[in-house]
């Protein structure tokens, strides 16, 4: 049948159903094809069930775009257009992207509801609507609409509700840019609709216009609009019964403060209660409502069926002090409530009310801080708190916490400063009015510090800063300047402004180019009177005072005309001399439609060129939008027209920057954040760099064609916008920063290579291919990569990255198949045994990745490997284990960890937690070293000078160290050809067989170690060189390292490693700053859970030494009889650590020209390792003095010759100097300064320096 016949045919169908519907009103099927017509593009308005012209013409082009239907009936075209919407759908998710990281952005939990059926939370606002997983609390990812609100989830559409202005829309959840359906609004509610709720399983949804009774819609068959009665007050809010149509409408009259609750059917508008009350909470069956008494005190529960109360609570007696806040049914019998304490509670408090029997209990959630919100979910059973968005379920029938979405806050960001000079990016955070300091070099929180506002009303107060020079400026929202060094310490503070000025945040400060002047802008919304003050820097003196006009507050400000004059926005943008205050320049920037509409536009960005010869202002307010380009009172050049006629390619840009080359860098925020490069001249974007999740506040020029960005949400983006040969450039980001206000913190690139902090990792989530949600940190093992991270922020100049991320990469790993699953069948949670052996057994799950190595822990000490190496069988079998394990003390956690069969991806950890009833540190502990060297290896290329003698110094500094603080010492020395693979196993089983887990076990390794992909490796002595590939089949790799140190149960653990790491086998030379080194040395500590200190030399100190020893070597011995800072007589791991750090770095500086920086990582308690012992410090040209100084005087005190008041004085300290301690006994500590001997002094005239 030819096309032509079928269109006749489909015509003689609609003309005959325009007919019918004409005559009968909405037809739901014409309806139905509507609805999918519309989604999938087809011009038909919105569906109305009226078959007119446009539908016609839309189904006439529906079949022109299917050539493949061949039944043109109703019927026909109805079931095509499923299978239309059915391609849509699985296009879309194949345009997915396979893996997606979670990253918990800001939501507004007061509007969350639950996704019935779908184990989910909705929650935020049409500008980012989030949907949490309830089990984990983990965000789902966010995404943006252009609706008014974000109403609530239908369940009987299984769709997210959305409101706009002249229809309520509905989602599809699993692909939310596909629309389910749209429902006009009545006429009468259109352009303004106050409030709005959703019930009755998602079937209606009740409205409020401005000035317009209630209406109820249905959003399914028959889509009636039904009147209601009308409330009596201003409304404040709608609450709909989940499983029925009763709503209840809250309003009140904020001059009288008279209020009144209306309760209706929305079906049939029968009313059954109009009380002067508020409507808390209605039961989800609609038989109930609470109601709350003005004073918040006294919740009533009235029956909706019989009409009448049928229990009352007030809050009187020893809850005096108490009000009620969120109000929920847990059931028609029971209701939940969150309670404000005005008497000054330390963390938020639920009750439970059985109202039936009377009964009310009480509870005070541990960790959750009052006063903060409580979104009460009866319904999924749980209550949602939130505390600098991170959200927390809590389990109402045990009250136990269940689930959080972070385990650590991430920033709110509210302003940025970029110090070029140090590398150094400072972000504001406006939840804790703190500033943290970002090192670009590695991606780290490197220091932070919180500010206190003199007199500030909200909490969230912090609003700009800017770097000055060798000094920091901070504002706050009402008006106070603080000035801070380049460490964050605070130096002074001025206030400017009253109490009765406005400061709008970001923008509202600026800093001159040469750092001596600041300038705020601030104003009264009531008056329209702003003001921008210059302050003199660091002298804090207000230069001048500048007054001024407009009906806008200023929220941007900068210097101009090489800070001769500061431009601030408002509706008009205005040039301000600095000194006489007067207005020099004045553009207004409202535009005029041909319809005579006036908009009002203003400043969204200034800009100064490099060599500060021009400034670059941005204006927009919805459509209009220009680019003016300024310098000295005159506009150069401008892109953007006022309408009529407008069209400018670079759109409203909310943010920009001119970058080095003269381009203009933009954020079009009608392209959901795009950053696009532009010339100024032309008309063209030159490059595009994708979107950015979350609003902008901050942009920054790095390097040649670099630059950063910092949102609202709280990650910091870094691009490149260099045009390459071929005239492309790179689209997204090549590396982001995710900082959290406790100081962790996650640096990622886009192929998943990451570094960072442990918390960190467990807080941010990877969503895989099959939805399938798992921490950054289960792929630690393998794309924990600090080298690559520090490469990837230098821009990648070496293509390190690059050549990585095309041997390993996130997605790779992934595919490998997911973690398997572990669950504990042996100890119970919290089991209390009289033994210090413990047996373990856990079902592990094979998830389609099969089940390779299993790690068991004790109290985060690995103490067996188990290799499964099952493969992935997806048969759904249970793999049982178990495993002995020798308790620590008297709390134990119990920890096992899965990987998959290629050993790729890890699980979450499972624990449980084991007391040792019996427990008593009555046995002295003993001390167990294992001291490893090697100098003659068999590949004479490798042979070393002092590894053999520091590891027999060591091993006997030990014993000597540790004879008068352990029962024993048992020293163990391997030498040369003794340290082979076989050599080093047979050693740690006889160390296992003899060593209790109360003892202390110290591990030194000298020789050559290499680094490999971010792992470490030892060579062995008898380690042949054939390729590439022998260090890896023939050194000594982390796997085997983690299971010698699982036979030791001692927890006490030090791992020292002194090798040299020269690239003499591979010819590469060791990375940036030794960071693959430490990437190694985190990844061996996460496996053994021991603490480690390494040093990795060249090979020029390696050889050559330094007073017959290693320098790593020589600090230890040095250690062992000076490091005791606690005056204790013991040496302790961390003053091991402290005094290395600092002796190898000056050492290797003055002796060989280069700075050795030792890596290390001390995990657990701390520890001693022996006592203090100054006759193992090397005497080889006697001993050398620290410069650094470890304590302070606090007091004036006498200088001996020797360590007795009897001896001669030799000197004096005076309070507040600084001094070194190299000894101490009996009471006075000999002391030196730069360098130089003193002498002795009282060690209670001293303190050490923290």
């Amino acid at each position: 049948m030819n096309s032509n016949l079928l269109r006749l045919l489909a015509a003689m169908f609609w003309i005959t159903w325009v007919l019918v519907s004409v005559a009968h009103g909405m037809d739901f099927q014409v309806r139905e094809m509507q609805r999918k017509l519309f989604i999938l593009g087809y011009e038909v308005g919105l569906p109305d069930g009226a078959a007119g012209p446009k539908t016609r013409d839309a189904i006439d082009k529906f079949i022109a775009d299917h050539p493949e239907i061949s039944d043109t009936s109703p019927t026909g075209i109805d079931a095509a257009l499923d299978i239309a919407m059915d391609k849509k759908k699985q296009e879309l998710l194949e345009t997915r992207p396979k893996l997606t990281l979670l990253v918990n952005p800001k939501i507004d939990v007061e509007t969350a509801s639950v996704m019935a059926g779908r184990g989910r939370l909705l929650a935020g606002s049409c500008e980012n609507i989030v949907q949490i997983d309830i089990s984990t609390s983990v965000a789902l990812g966010s995404y943006s609409d252009t609706c008014q609100t974000l109403v609530g989830y239908s369940k009987a559409h299984d769709g997210i509700v959305t409101l706009y202005s002249d229809s309520i829309g509905i989602s599809d959840p699993d692909v939310p840019e596909l629309d389910k359906d749209f429902i006009p609004l009545p006429a009468q509610l259109k352009g303004g609709i106050p409030n709005i709720a959703v019930g009755n399983g998602g079937r209606t949804a009740v409205i409020t216009g401005y000035k317009t009774p209630p209406y109820s819609i249905d959003l399914q068959e028959p889509y009636t609009a039904r009147k209601l009665s009308a409330h009596k007050y201003s409304v404040d809010s709608i609450i709909v019964s989940e499983e029925s149509d009763v709503t209840a409408i809250n309003s009140s009259d904020s001059k009288s403060e008279l209020r009144e609750s209306l309760i209706v059917r929305a079906g049939s508008g029968e009313t059954l209660l109009r009380r002067s009350s508020k409507v808390a909470a209605l039961a989800h069956d609609g038989t109930n409502a609470a109601l709350l008494s003005s004073d918040n005190r006294e919740l009533v529960i009235f029956n909706l069926v019989t009409k009448t109360d049928d229990a009352i609570y007030r809050l009187d007696g020893d809850k005096s002090g108490w009000v009620f806040s969120k109000v929920g049914f847990i059931d028609s019998s029971e209701i939940i409530a969150s309670i404000d304490d005005t008497n000054g509670a330390a963390n938020i408090r639920l009750v439970r009310w059985k109202f039936q029997v009377n009964a009310f209990d009480d509870f005070e959630l541990d960790g959750v801080p009052y006063p903060h919100f409580v979104q009460l979910l009866p319904e999924a059973g749980i209550a949602l708190t939130s505390v600098q968005g991170a959200l927390t379920s809590v389990e109402l029938d045990s009250w136990r916490k269940v689930g959080q979405a972070r385990t650590r806050p991430q920033a709110w960001p509210v302003d940025s400063a970029l110090n070029r000079a140090r590398n150094e990016l400072l972000v504001a955070d406006e939840w804790t009015n703190s500033i943290f300091a970002l090192d670009l070099t590695i991606g780290a929180i490197k220091k932070s510090v919180t500010l206190k506002a003199d007199d500030t009303q909200g909490r969230h107060d912090l609003a700009a800063i800017e770097f000055a020079g060798e000094h920091t400026v901070a504002i706050f929202r009402h008006g106070l300047l603080v000035l801070l060094d380049a460490d964050l310490n605070e130096l002074g503070r001025v206030r400017v402004g009253t109490d009765d000025d406005s400061f709008d945040g970001r923008g509202c400060l600026t800093v001159s180019s040469d750092g001596k002047l600041a300038a705020v802008g601030y104003g009264n919304i009531d008056t329209d009177r702003n003001k921008v003050s210059v302050i003199e820097l660091p002298t804090l003196n207000v230069v001048s005072e500048i007054k001024y006009s407009d009906k806008k507050t200023p929220d941007h400000i900068a210097f101009v005309d090489r800070d001769s004059r500061v431009m601030v926005d408002g509706y008009t943008a205005r040039v301000f001399d600095l000194y006489t205050g007067k207005l020099t320049f004045k553009k207004d920037l409202q535009a005029t439609f041909a319809d005579g509409v006036r908009i009002s536009s203003f400043i969204s960005f200034i800009s100064n060129s490099l060599d500060a010869s021009y400034t670059v202002f941005g204006s927009y307010a919805f459509t209009p939008a220009a680019v003016y380009k300024y310098s000295n009172g005159k506009i150069l050049d401008q892109k953007g027209r006022d309408p009529p006629g407008y069209s400018w390619t670079a759109g409203a840009s909310d943010i920009g920057l001119v970058l080095p080359d003269g381009r203009l860098l933009v954020e079009n925020v009608n392209i959901n954040s795009r950053f696009r490069t532009i010339d100024f001249g032309g008309d063209k974007y030159l490059t595009d760099h994708g979107t950015v999740d979350g609003r902008v506040i901050g942009l920054h020029w790095l390097k040649d064609s670099r630059f950063v960005t910092v949102d609202e949400g709280g990650q910091i983006n870094f691009f490149d916008a260099t045009i390459q040969p071929d005239g492309t450039s790179q689209f997204g980001p090549y590396i982001t920063i995710h900082p959290f206000t406790d100081g962790n913190w996650l640096a990622r690139t886009p192929s998943g290579f990451f570094a960072g902090t442990p918390d960190a990792a467990r807080a941010i989530n990877i969503r895989t291919e099959g939805d399938k949600i798992i921490p950054i940190d289960s792929v630690f093992d393998v794309l924990y990569r600090a080298d690559l991270v520090a490469e990837a922020l230098a821009g990648d100049p070496n293509g390190k990255v690059r050549d990585a991320a095309a041997a390993v990469n996130l997605e790779a790993i992934l595919a490998t198949g997911s973690a398997p699953t572990v669950s504990f069948l042996a100890p119970a949670a919290d089991l209390q045994t009289e033994s210090g052996i413990v047996t373990a057994k856990v079902e592990i799950h094979d998830e389609g990745g099969g089940i390779g190595r299993v790690e068991w822990r004790v109290s985060g000490t690995t103490r067996s490997v188990t290799n499964v190496g099952r493969q992935a069988k997806n048969d759904g079998q249970l793999t049982l284990l178990e495993e002995k394990l020798i308790l620590d003390g008297r709390e134990n956690t119990i920890e096992v960890i899965a990987y998959n069969a290629a050993d790729k991806v890890a699980s979450v950890p499972t624990t449980t937690n084991v007391v040792w009833t019996t427990f008593e540190q009555n046995q002295k502990p003993r001390l167990f070293v294992l001291s490893v060297g090697v100098n003659d290896y068999y590949d004479s290329r490798l042979r070393l000078a002092f590894a053999r003698d520091d590891a027999e110094a060591i091993g006997k500094a030990l014993m000597v160290a540790g004879q008068s603080l352990f029962e024993s010492v048992n020293t163990n020395i391997l030498l040369d050809d003794q340290v082979t693979k076989e050599g080093l196993n047979n050693q740690f089983r006889k160390i296992a067989r003899e060593i209790r887990s109360s003892d202390v076990f110290v591990l030194f390794v000298a020789g050559h170690g290499i680094t490999q992909d971010g792992r470490y490796y030892y060579i062995p002595q008898d380690f042949r060189y054939v390729d590439a590939t022998s260090i890896a089949n023939g050194g000594i790799k982390q796997e085997d390292w983690q299971e010698w140190l699982a036979s030791v149960p001692a927890n006490k653990s030090l791992l020292l490693f002194d090798t040299c790491e020269s690239g003499s086998l591979t010819g590469d030379p060791v990375t940036r700053s030794g960071l693959d080194r430490l990437s190694a040395i985190d990844r061996l500590t996460r496996a053994t859970g021991r603490s480690v200190l390494s040093a990795a030399t060249d090979t020029g100190p390696a050889l050559e030494g330094y007073k017959g020893h290693g320098v790593f070597a020589y600090s230890l011995l040095e250690a062992l009889g000076l490091a005791d800072g606690n005056d204790n007589g013991a040496i302790e791991i961390t003053e091991i650590a402290g005094y290395v750090d600092r002796s190898v770095p000056e050492i290797s500086e003055a002796a060989f020209g280069l700075r050795q920086i030792p890596q290390m990582r001390l995990i657990g308690e701390n520890f001693a390792i022996g006592r203090l012992s100054p006759d193992v410090v090397p005497t080889d040209g006697g001993t050398r003095i620290d410069r650094k100084p470890t304590h302070v005087a606090i007091a004036e005190a006498v200088l001996y010759a020797e360590p007795t008041t009897a001896s001669p004085v030799s000197g004096k300290l005076v309070a507040g100097q600084l001094v070194t301690v190299v000894s101490s006994a009996g009471g006075f500590a000999q002391v030196a300064k730069d360098g130089s001997m003193l002498g002795y002094v009282e060690s209670k005239r001293i303190l050490i320096l923290q």
